[in-house]
């Protein structure tokens, strides 16, 4: 009996030691040799065989150092997936989520790996690992933003998870740099037009993303959908004075499609307020005149009674449009001046159709004028 108690013993034993009840444990001078021999397994793996009441300032240097030491590496050399995990497993101590210089050296050879990545391994794998790589660490705002641009390059992360790796640098002070990036812009411009108060971004990226708005409204050779986008919101934000006209004066003098609406409707009253407003008038008409071509797609509505509605409606409340519009178009037709980037007038025809409608004596001369220049 006793033979059979000795036995059992035994076996409990070897038992526990095979789960690491018996093994040997480091001491500090271990860790010393294996920091000078750059053992990075061995230390990580035995860091923590010193009890947490001996882990003093000079264990804690040797950690940093060898943590430094090894995403440096890392930084320098081909990085596997297998070190990819090990740096995420470091960043869970809690002695090494403070240090900068190993959190900044995980973030450069994160991204070293996912370059290699996308050009090796299918582009939906990589960015879930790259994704979920950032959400280890999400402090460094310029990080989640060099993924992000990563990511977008090679059109494989969705939209909404794109915008949480740009989010916190489109919202830190020093967004005006990153939102000249047209990979950024372009993903800030999308988010921000959808005019939903989750997708704000910091006033200085957001006036680098206006002036660019300004200048895509600017060109009538944009489709209508995309400009009423820019249009919508650089209108909201303008709250009055003489750039509002613009825009709701742009929104309306570019819209093929007119439906009832908000947007519509204050450009509608903007236009039946000008009639008694020459200076606004005169305001208004340098910005245009500035634009080409000269927006003009109201004048090529399908509906005959509607094109007929809203031709009746600028040439009444807004004279001096209709003057350099067809001033314009002639010119074009007959060589006069220079026009580098071709027609400005891009629905002329149907433009001078409605003038030759109209029995005033100017608007049958507008319209004798171009049909004989076009011989129509």
């Amino acid at each position: 009996m006793r033979f059979f108690y000795v036995l059992f013993s035994s076996f409990l034993l070897w038992g526990l030691c095979v789960n690491s009840w018996c093994k040997e444990l480091y001491e500090l001078k271990d860790l010393e040799i294996l920091e000078s021999q750059k053992s990075f397994d061995e230390f990580f793996e035995h860091a923590r065989d010193i009890r947490p009441s001996k882990r003093d300032d000079y264990w804690k240097k040797m950690l940093d150092n060898m943590a430094e030491a090894y995403s440096l590496l890392l930084t320098q050399e081909q990085v596997k997936q297998a070190s990819l995990e090990k740096l995420n497993d470091l960043l869970q101590w809690p002695e090494l989520k403070t240090n900068e210089f190993f959190r900044i050296n995980r973030q450069k050879a994160g991204l070293k790996y996912f370059s290699n990545c996308y050009r090796t391994v299918d582009a939906q794998t990589c960015s879930k690992q790259l994704f979920d790589f950032w959400r280890q660490d999400t402090s460094l705002y310029d990080f989640g933003i060099q993924l992000g641009k990563l990511a977008q390059k090679n059109d494989s992360i969705e939209l909404e998870l794109l915008w949480e790796l740009y989010k916190e640098g489109l919202q830190h002070e020093s967004s005006a740099f990153y939102c000249k990036e047209e990979h950024v812009r372009s993903l800030a411009e999308f988010f921000l037009l959808n005019l939903r108060k989750e997708y704000s971004v910091n006033p200085a990226c957001e006036k680098v993303l206006r002036d660019f708005f300004a200048k895509k409204v600017s060109s009538a050779r944009d489709p209508w959908p995309i400009r009423k986008r820019y249009l919508d919101y650089l209108i909201i934000k303008e709250k009055s004075g003489s750039e509002q006209d613009f825009y709701l004066a742009l929104f309306l003098l570019s819209n093929p499609a007119p439906q009832k609406g908000a947007q519509l409707n204050k450009a509608w009253t903007l236009f039946e307020r000008l009639h008694k407003d020459p200076v606004r008038r005169e305001k208004l008409l340098e910005k245009l005149r500035l634009l080409d071509p000269l927006p003009d797609a109201i004048f090529s509505i399908e509906s005959v009674e509607k094109r007929k509605a809203f031709a009746n409606l600028i040439y009444d409340s807004f004279p001096e449009y209709i003057d350099l519009y067809a001033k314009t178009c002639l010119d074009y037709l007959k060589g006069k001046n220079k026009f580098p980037n071709g027609t400005p007038c891009l629905n002329s025809r149907s433009f001078f159709e409605e003038l030759r409608k109209r029995k005033d004596n100017k608007s049958q001369q507008l319209a004798a004028d171009y049909e004989k220049t076009t011989n129509l």
